[in-house]
């Protein structure tokens, strides 16, 4: 699994943690460093995790997740175990998550495999990418049929991404559209975004971009989104769609890509953003030192008294 715009598919905690615990147990001397764990982590866009393992079964490792709340309650998404039985085999057993998490995997540490060591990290990296494989599901079943030209015109389809928001896909003939309605708490964060977008949604006309997937902006709800719930309209960034054809997710590689891009997109957009605010805050404080040098130089020199040798004083027109 590779990163998409930017941001990395593995949870590095994660990663680095099941590695530790799984490399431990080659030698006995080691695996009796493995200690009682009980760490609880949080991601970008309200994505929570929970490491747990008991000093008593060193091959043992829970790992459980919370999705972003949601304003009605929703489970998992639709396919998520059976990606999750696709993706980890007999490495991991499904098991009740405790209050608070949507899915909880019983990682058993000595059944990932070490044939070599490109097979290990494979799936190492694969159990820490566990956000990508649940969040992802609804969205890479319509791109596995894109890919394999089993994908037929379908109803809307809404996937929850960050709190209380969706993203929408619509599978056609030929191609899925991703729609992202724009929201934004901050309204100078939303007067960037439109900005951003419209020139995010342009440069898509380059030459060199021409094999990319279409991306249109518009301040309107795009025609796909008619007939969707309230919660798809009033967006006040605009709406982002993109439209993948074929050769977008054809292949195992490009299928993982395409999927965490659209999955991060407004991550993304926001990091922009946020990164754009930091720039100009800087060149503004750059400026203002500027122009406080120009005025500092500009004060008049003041009258220096001088004295005789008497002691008397003096200033000189």
């Amino acid at each position: 699994m590779g990163a998409g715009n930017g941001i990395g598919v593995e949870n590095v905690i994660i990663r680095d943690t099941i590695r530790k615990r799984a490399q431990r147990l080659e030698s006995p001397e080691t695996a009796v460093q493995n200690t009682s764990i009980s760490v609880n982590l949080l991601e970008f866009d309200d994505v929570a995790y929970r490491l747990q393992a008991d000093v008593n079964e060193p091959t043992k490792l829970t790992l459980l997740m919370a999705l972003p709340p949601q304003a009605t309650t929703v489970s998992l998404p639709e396919g998520a175990l059976d990606a999750v039985q696709a993706q980890y085999g007999a490495v991991v057993k499904v098991v009740s998550p405790t209050a608070g998490f949507h899915i909880a995997l019983e990682i058993s540490l000595d059944a990932i495999p070490r044939g070599t060591e490109a097979e290990f990290d494979n799936m190492v990296n694969k159990l820490a990418s566990l956000r990508c494989v649940v969040m992802g599901a609804p969205l890479r079943t319509q791109l596995q049929r894109l890919g394999t030209g089993e994908c037929a015109e379908g109803p809307l389809l809404a996937v929850p991404h960050r709190t209380s928001e969706a993203f929408f896909v619509k599978p056609q003939a030929d191609s899925v559209t991703i729609i992202f309605p724009m929201r934004f708490k901050d309204a100078n964060d939303a007067t960037i975004a439109t900005t951003f977008l419209h020139e995010f949604a342009e440069a898509r006309r380059a030459p060199s971009l021409t094999t990319a997937p279409a991306c249109s902006y518009s301040k309107a709800p795009p025609l796909e989104l008619k007939g969707a719930p309230a919660t798809a309209q009033g967006a006040n960034g605009g709406y982002v769609s993109f439209v993948l054809f074929q050769r977008h997710v054809k292949g195992g590689a490009r299928l993982e890509d395409s999927s965490w891009r659209m999955m991060t997109f407004y991550a993304f957009v926001n990091y922009h953003i946020k990164c754009s605010k930091a720039f100009m805050h800087t060149r503004m404080r750059s400026r203002t030192q500027n122009l406080l040098q120009v005025l500092n130089r500009a004060k008049p020199d003041t009258a220096k008294e001088k004295k005789t040798a008497t002691g008397r004083t003096f200033v000189r027109n």
